[in-house]
């Protein structure tokens, strides 16, 4: 490790820090009720979505202490950054989301089966409500953190954006399924109804458990760049460092970071003044990728 000096957030990243303190705390309270009105109502979909808030709250408050390490750069005694623990992280959560998913899954074919007695219409009518409440906290969440984050919609308080619409699209369909099965008289139809739910539930959960699992598998084996960004690194480095100086280049991925390491013969008697000049220039040509990108030009 190496020493990193503490800094003073700005009064911007603070406004952000103070926004998604307040949604988390929100979104812990929602919790607490989603798990309540499963247990009470015996609703399939509150079941579900209980599990994915839990799950989804622990992301939330993991990217909000990331974000006030990056604020306050207590995260740069690293060497190579934090981008193997992040990633770690993820997985971890990810395969939490498809084991959630799963057990989720389970219940419902055995509702189906007749294993298990469906929700009450009281109880969905509770579910409903609790829903709708989730859906307009997740609403007000997103329109928050839409306005603190202003232009900048990327890193930590991106992500946290990201995964807020998904919440809000995702609680407002589910807010359908909930009141239909309220107004539904037969037994089967709001079985049905709460299971299609629930299902719906399932295939968010698999869906956003799956994609974490693989982004951070990829960088935890250090993924290459996409061909892509892999062919405007290549024109970049053949643009930039003579052919016989150049001995290869070799990419990354880290997170949203990009990390380039460009070898140069040491036969073709580089100075560093060259060598400066190879990493500046291409720094330069690979700011049209609009990735962070973590680039370094060593001699061979």
């Amino acid at each position: 490790m190496i020493a990193s000096e503490h800094r003073t957030p700005t009064p911007i990243e603070l406004e952000r820090e103070r926004t998604l303190i307040i949604t988390e705390v929100a979104d812990t309270a929602i919790v607490v009720l989603l798990i309540a009105a499963a247990l009470a109502s015996g609703s399939l979909t509150m079941l579900g979505e209980a599990t994915r808030g839990a799950l989804t709250l622990s992301i939330g408050y993991y990217s909000l202490w990331l974000l006030r390490a990056v604020h306050r750069n207590t995260l740069k005694g690293f060497h190579f950054g934090t981008g193997k623990i992040e990633q770690f992280a993820w997985v971890v959560v990810g395969l939490g989301m498809v084991f959630g998913a799963l057990w989720v899954g389970q219940s419902v074919f055995r509702a189906l089966a007749g294993d298990s007695p469906a929700a009450s219409p009281l109880g969905l009518a509770v579910a409903a409500i609790f829903n709708a409440l989730n859906f307009c906290i997740n609403w007000l969440s997103w329109r928050s953190m839409r306005a603190a984050a202003k232009d900048d919609t990327g890193g930590v308080l991106g992500a946290e954006l990201s995964a807020r619409w998904g919440a809000v699209v995702g609680t407002g369909n589910l807010q359908v399924t909930l009141t239909l099965a309220v107004f539904a008289r037969d037994p089967g139809v709001v079985l049905l109804l709460d299971s299609f739910g629930a299902m719906l539930v399932v295939f968010l959960m698999l869906r956003r458990g799956v994609r974490m699992i693989s982004a951070g598998l990829s960088s935890l084996f250090d993924q290459p760049a996409d061909p892509e960004r892999m062919e405007a690194v290549r024109t970049a480095v053949q643009a930039t460092v003579p052919e016989r100086a150049l001995i290869g280049f070799r990419t990354r991925l880290g997170g949203d970071r990009l990390f380039v390491e460009v070898a140069v013969d040491t036969a073709s008697d580089p100075t560093i003044g060259d060598i400066e000049n190879y990493r500046r220039s291409l720094q330069t040509a690979l700011r049209s990728l609009e990735t962070p990108v973590d680039l370094v030009v060593v001699a061979s």
